[in-house]
């Protein structure tokens, strides 16, 4: 007995530590799990640090006049989505300037022979890009002399404006009717003017008429003044502009002229056309960036870059003339063709004027867009061919109607024809329009005697008009003997 008691008190002995250990490993195991989650994930690494590695200044190299306006741009490179904005800095007297966006003034005082235009990175200010500017040799322009000094800046309104603009740049502008001339002088422009009215020269707008309007810049014109090479100036103008002047009615349209003009990028137009071209900015209702005349060889319009959030530049022709039917001026644009995807929209060119790419210099053909593209008057046109032997006037119920040139009476035999507008929309090309009662349609002798009523071979009395089509009308007969007018209806020639 005592035998067994020692065993039981020795096996006892010896299995309490076997629990202990077990107890001891439980705490412990369940200490080191509260403290270390099952699924918890490491951090992610901290994103790689943006490292700007060049600036590069475009142009590199370039000269300039005192008083000349340069824009230079500037390209960053680097890694890591790094910042691409640049500080602009230049040397020189004080008057020399360079703007926020890379537009150098050259002060007409420059003394310095070079000058150094410097970009440095905003995020990294040890890494910079530089262009030398070389200032060319000769006097400053001097002040304004003569007959420049006495140009009218002030602001006319009532029945003294001859027409209005809104100058958006930041140029001080002299405007002249048709070429750079002492006796063309219209008036000056102050730089950024809202609704500036220049006065109503009673030689100049003395009759319902278009006009082209040459704008150079002040500085530009005392230079060349001063030089004899007004000519010069003339054929490279700051822009051109297309005025409307409707004689006895006020003239309040405000033409717009865009801050984006005069920069480094190019576009060249040639129009052998007969038409008149306006290009306008971003839209067919935009500002006007320049105007292009009938049967001119290369006109060039100047522009800066454009800003975000723009991608490019879009620019539309729009082809504009008076009409004498109706007094005013209509307007027409080119159409992207069927089957593409923006067909029946107005048709644009784009330019890839970013700051961060190379100057553009894009040419133009005018008669191109008429090979390639429709245009469209969004208009209804009738013409009349008389084949009789005496003037004949078209009436529309008691009103005579002119032809598109403006003449009441179309000539007689041999055959003349003469186009007129009948019907004038904005509702789109092809368009489906109202119908028109062909008893309301009738021919004359004379303006003040409708003698004949027009109809159709198949006998109807209405039909329905088209936009953008013509119908004819054959007019035969003798005084003697009376006229017929027959109207061709069919569904019209698509013009």
């Amino acid at each position: 007995m005592k035998k067994a008691n020692q065993l039981t008190k020795e096996g006892n002995m010896k299995r309490l530590p076997k629990v202990g250990a077990v107890l001891l490993a439980a705490i412990i195991g369940t200490a080191v799990l509260a403290g270390c989650p099952q699924d918890a994930q490491p951090e992610p690494p901290p994103p790689p640090t943006p490292t700007v590695t060049s600036v590069t200044v475009n142009p590199g190299t370039t000269v300039a006049r005192r008083g000349d306006v340069l824009d230079f741009t500037a390209t960053v490179s680097g890694a890591n989505n790094h910042p691409t904005t640049v500080t602009w800095g230049v040397d020189g007297v004080p008057g020399t300037q360079i703007t926020g966006d890379g537009r150098l003034t050259v002060a007409n005082d420059e003394t310095a022979a070079t000058l150094t235009v410097r970009a440095t990175s905003t995020f990294d200010a040890t890494v910079s890009g530089t262009a030398t500017v070389t200032v060319i040799p000769g006097a400053e322009p001097p002040g304004p002399s003569g007959w420049i000094a006495d140009i009218d800046w002030s602001s006319h309104s009532g029945a003294n404006i001859g027409f209005i603009v809104d100058n958006m740049s930041a140029y001080r502008l002299v405007a002249f009717v048709g070429s750079v001339h002492p006796n063309h002088l219209l008036g000056g422009i102050p730089a950024l003017a809202e609704n500036h009215g220049l006065f109503k020269d009673p030689s100049v707008f003395d009759r319902t008429r278009i006009i082209t309007v040459v704008l150079v810049r002040e500085e530009d014109l005392i230079e060349h003044d001063n030089a004899g090479t007004l000519p010069v100036l003339g054929s490279s103008p700051f822009t051109n502009m297309m005025v409307f002047h409707s004689y006895g009615m006020p003239n309040t349209h405000r033409h717009m002229i865009s801050d984006r003009l005069g920069g480094r990028h190019r576009l060249i137009v040639a129009n052998p056309t007969t038409y008149n071209v306006e290009f306008r900015l971003n839209s067919p209702t935009g500002p006007a960036i320049g105007f292009v005349s009938s049967l001119t060889n290369s006109t060039v319009i100047h522009l800066s870059d454009h800003a975000p959030p723009e991608l490019e530049t879009l620019i539309f022709p729009i082809f504009r003339f008076f009409n004498p039917v109706h007094q005013e001026l209509d307007e027409i644009f080119p159409v992207w063709p069927q089957g593409t995807i923006l067909e029946g929209q107005p048709w644009f060119i784009s330019l890839a004027t970013s700051v961060a790419l190379p100057s553009v210099n894009q040419t133009i053909n005018v008669q191109d867009l008429l090979n390639l593209f429709p245009i469209s008057p969004d208009e209804v046109w009738i013409e009349i061919v008389n084949t009789t032997d005496i003037p004949i006037v078209f009436f529309q119920e008691y009103s005579p109607i002119p032809d598109s040139m403006g003449w009441f009476q179309i000539p007689s035999a041999p055959p003349y024809n003469r186009r007129t507008i009948i019907f004038s929309t904005r509702q789109g090309s092809g368009q489906p329009l109202p119908y028109l009662n062909i008893g309301d349609l009738w021919i004359g002798p004379m303006v003040m005697m409708r003698t004949t009523q027009i109809t159709c071979p198949d006998g109807e009395t209405m039909f329905q008009l088209r936009s953008d089509h013509l119908y004819r009308v054959l007019v035969s007969g003798s005084m003697l003997e009376g006229f017929t007018a027959i109207l061709y209806i069919d569904d019209g020639e698509r013009i």
